[in-house]
């Protein structure tokens, strides 16, 4: 389980994670968004593209960046 400083409680609280998948031309972007657990409030959220989904491609690759810098 993921723990994350949450803003509003001002504490390190659980995070309830929960993945998108959003298809593109280049590949598949993958959205992790993190709420607290006891809020529910919003924490931050992170990309991840998978790169290499077309038909003529053989690799895969990942890129990440974090939304919240």
């Amino acid at each position: 389980m993921a723990s994350e400083f949450c803003p509003s409680c001002r504490e390190l609280r659980n995070m309830q994670v929960s993945i998108s998948e959003i298809p593109c031309k280049e590949g598949i972007i993958f959205v992790r968004s993190y709420h607290c657990e006891k809020c529910r409030r919003f924490v931050k959220s992170e990309e991840s593209k998978l790169h290499g989904l077309g038909k003529n491609s053989g690799k895969f690759r990942i890129r990440t960046r974090n939304k919240n810098k």
